[in-house]
């Protein structure tokens, strides 16, 4: 909604309102590039284009798997919408467009949350811990976990703003249902590399708009 009185046009709102979202993805993807590699996080595909390596050998072991979590993940949100459409009677509609979907989801959300803000959590784990190389399971763990209920949290002012008094029922199923797939991803990120996350989240959305 554009505020009135403020002399901007509609398309001035919209890139001022970008403002804030850009400052937040560029510093995730300073932390990330500074902290990530020193946790033995990676992501091989965007590597083996800089080194000018072959990109497909990067990227082939992670399509299976980001294939599999998209459609794990796209299960889960088709079965929380269904469950949760009694508890939403009375909220305006909500729905964005497929594409921006899988802008947003598969690389803006993956950039903030895995790139940054787990790699943020683990590495401050990691310190506490000793620092001991390489990073340990339990440290990627804290980071995948905290990232997650961190990006679970992110989703409450959407469904505040839909609906002002939602129920402790539909509270409790917004947190599970985008905790769940956060530590998916967070685990592909760690175990596979940041486009297995990437891939994993856009065909998530893929897969529940085609299939829903």
């Amino acid at each position: 909604m554009q505020p009135v009185g403020l002399g901007f046009s509609a398309m001035q709102f919209r890139l001022l309102s970008l403002i804030n979202p850009l400052i937040l993805l560029t510093l995730g993807v300073m932390i990330g590039c500074l902290l990530a590699p020193r946790l033995g996080l990676d992501a091989p595909l965007i590597r083996a284009l800089l080194a000018r390596q072959s990109p497909w050998q990067a990227l082939k072991p992670q399509l299976l798997p980001a294939l599999l979590a998209g459609a794990a993940v796209a299960a889960m949100l088709l079965g929380y919408a269904r469950l949760s459409a009694d508890w939403m009677t009375g909220a305006p509609a909500f729905d964005m467009p497929l594409l921006p979907k899988l802008l947003y989801g598969g690389i803006t959300e993956e950039l903030l949350t895995r790139w940054g803000l787990m790699s943020l959590f683990a590495w401050v784990a990691w310190r506490l811990t000793g620092a001991k190389r390489p990073a340990s399971r339990a440290v990627l763990a804290v980071g995948t976990v905290l990232a997650a209920l961190l990006f679970a949290a992110g989703h409450l002012p959407v469904l505040y703003m839909l609906l002002p008094d939602p129920s402790p029922q539909l509270i409790a199923g917004v947190l599970i249902g985008n905790a769940m797939p956060g530590l998916l991803f967070g685990w592909l990120f760690a175990v596979r590399g940041l486009e297995a996350a990437m891939l994993a989240h856009a065909f998530a959305h893929l897969f529940s708009t085609v299939m829903g």
